[in-house]
């Protein structure tokens, strides 16, 4: 099997068409795994034990697989990049995902589109966060159990978001809202007793969204 393996990664490139496999590079440095993207990459499989960037130009139906085999923390950043159709495939330990924010080896701000994701993460305390440049559209992420974060960040926008807090897990989960202005329509599902809304200065909990029936602005909460 051709693959490109880092301490943080294992890129499957057979996974990948053959005309489109010089389209990827991967750079081992300091901060983790980066992944660069110079054209349109459909079917990417990828493995990763510990901190992993991917950037620059399209993937199309890409599966993340995290794994526990790192001596850190697996964590995925997608960056500079318009992603349709991924999977993000979760441990049992702490995930880490995120979308947006500064290109690692420009030091620059991106724009990432991220389009029909699904992410199940399972348990442990994973963390979905939406930063600056990101723009995510009808996708779905279901956090499973543990104490969960989900953080929409000022300068993201979220289309039809769809966000599972986990089915009766008892933990206290988190999503964090910076404003309405950043979100359009976000759904969020299984909120619990112990779970937590937070949009710009104001804190919601469960009886606090049960008083409304769910409807706040933009977002609509289903409950436990």
């Amino acid at each position: 099997m051709a693959t490109e393996a880092t301490k943080d990664a294992l890129i499957d490139l057979n996974s990948v068409p053959a005309r489109q496999q010089a389209n990827l590079k991967t750079v081992e440095t300091p901060q983790g795994t980066v992944v660069t993207n110079k054209g349109s990459v459909s079917g990417l499989v990828a493995f990763v034990k510990g901190p992993a960037t991917f950037l620059g130009g399209n993937f199309r139906k890409a599966t993340f697989n995290f794994s526990t085999a790192g001596s850190t923390p697996p964590s995925v950043d997608v960056r500079n990049t318009e992603l349709t159709g991924a999977s993000f495939n979760g441990t049992t330990a702490n995930d880490d995902l995120g979308f947006g924010g500064n290109n690692p080896l420009a030091k620059s701000s991106s724009s990432t589109k991220v389009n029909s994701a699904s992410a199940s993460l399972g348990a442990g305390e994973d963390s979905v966060s939406f930063k600056k440049g990101s723009k995510d559209s009808k996708s779905s992420y279901d956090m499973g159990q543990g104490a969960d974060s989900v953080t929409f960040n000022k300068g993201s926008f979220s289309d039809k978001t769809t966000i599972s807090l986990g089915s009766n897990d008892g933990a206290a989960d988190i999503v964090d809202v910076s404003s309405q202005k950043v979100v359009e329509k976000l759904k969020i599902k299984d909120f619990g007793v112990n779970d937590t809304l937070r949009v710009g200065s104001k804190t919601y909990d469960y009886s606090d969204l049960q008083a409304k029936d769910g409807k706040l602005g933009n977002i609509r909460v289903s409950f436990d």
